[in-house]
C-alpha cells in the first residue's frame, strides 16, 4: 500500500520545467568583419582604390585584425579587393575591359545554364522568376535604380540555380559581387533602366515556350547589352 502511494504520489508530479531555449548561433566573426566590409564598398563608402587598413577595419567592426584579414582574403579571392605583397589591401579599380571580360564569361555561363533550365525547369520553378519581374517593374515606375540593379541581379541568380549546375553557379556568383560593385560605382552615370521588366518577362516567357535556341540568343544578347551599359557609364564618368 505504501509502495502504490508512492507510485501514485510519483505519477502525480508535475513535469520538470522546459529547458531555457538555446542562444541564437553567433555569427562567426570573420564572416561578420566579411559582411561589413563588403556592405561598404558596394555601397561606396569604402571608395575604389582606397587602402584597407586592418588595425582601423578591426576596430570599426569590433573584432580582430585576424578575423578582418580572414575577410579580406575572402574578398580577394571574389575579386573585389587586391592584396599586394609588403603594401596591402585595396579596393579594385574595375576598368572597361574588366567589364567587357566579366559579361562575356557571364554571357558563356548563362547560355550554358540556360540549356539546363530548358530541360530541367518546370512550370512551378520559374514561379520565382516572375515574381522578381514583377518587383523590377514596380521599381522601373518608382524609378529605383540601385534596387533594380539588385533586383536584376536576382533574376539571374536565380536562374542559374534552376540550371542545377552547382560549379557554374559558384563562379558566376564571384562575378556577380564584381558587377554589383560596378554598378553602385557608376550608377549616377547609368542609363535609364526603361524596359527592364519586359527585358526579363521575355526570358520567362521563353523559358514557359520551351524554345531553347531562342532563349539561349536573346540571353547573350541581353547580357552583353547589360555590360555594354556599364562601359558606357563608366567612360562617361571617367571624363
Amino acid at each position: 500500500m505504501k509502495r502504490q502511494q508512492q507510485d501514485g504520489w510519483l505519477t502525480n508530479l508535475a513535469p520538470p520545467p522546459a529547458p531555457p531555449p538555446a542562444p541564437p548561433p553567433r555569427v562567426p566573426l570573420a564572416k561578420r568583419a566579411y559582411g561589413q566590409i563588403l556592405e561598404q564598398i558596394l555601397a561606396g563608402r569604402i571608395a575604389a582604390g582606397e587602402h584597407l587598413v586592418e588595425q582601423a577595419l578591426a576596430e570599426q567592426v569590433g573584432v580582430s585584425r585576424i578575423s578582418v584579414r580572414e575577410a579580406l582574403r575572402q574578398l580577394a579571392h571574389e575579386g573585389l579587393i587586391e592584396i599586394i605583397p609588403n603594401r596591402g589591401a585595396y579596393v579594385r579599380r574595375f576598368t572597361a575591359e574588366d567589364i567587357e571580360e566579366v559579361f562575356r564569361l557571364r554571357a558563356a555561363l548563362e547560355t550554358l545554364a540556360a540549356e539546363q533550365v530548358i530541360t530541367h525547369a518546370r512550370p512551378h520553378d520559374v514561379v520565382g522568376l516572375q515574381a522578381v519581374v514583377d518587383e523590377l517593374a514596380a521599381l522601373e515606375a518608382s524609378g529605383d535604380r540601385l534596387r533594380g540593379s539588385e533586383m536584376d541581379t536576382e533574376f539571374h541568380r536565380r536562374l542559374m540555380g534552376l540550371s542545377r549546375q552547382r560549379r557554374a553557379y559558384a563562379i558566376w556568383q564571384n562575378m556577380s559581387a564584381q558587377i554589383t560593385m560596378v554598378v553602385y560605382s557608376v550608377s549616377s552615370n547609368y542609363p535609364s533602366f526603361e524596359g527592364l521588366a519586359a527585358r526579363h518577362q521575355r526570358i520567362v516567357d521563353l523559358i514557359l515556350a520551351q524554345d531553347g535556341p531562342a532563349l539561349t540568343a536573346y540571353l547573350r544578347r541581353h547580357i552583353l547589352e547589360g555590360g555594354q551599359h556599364l562601359v558606357d557609364a563608366l567612360r562617361q564618368q571617367s571624363t
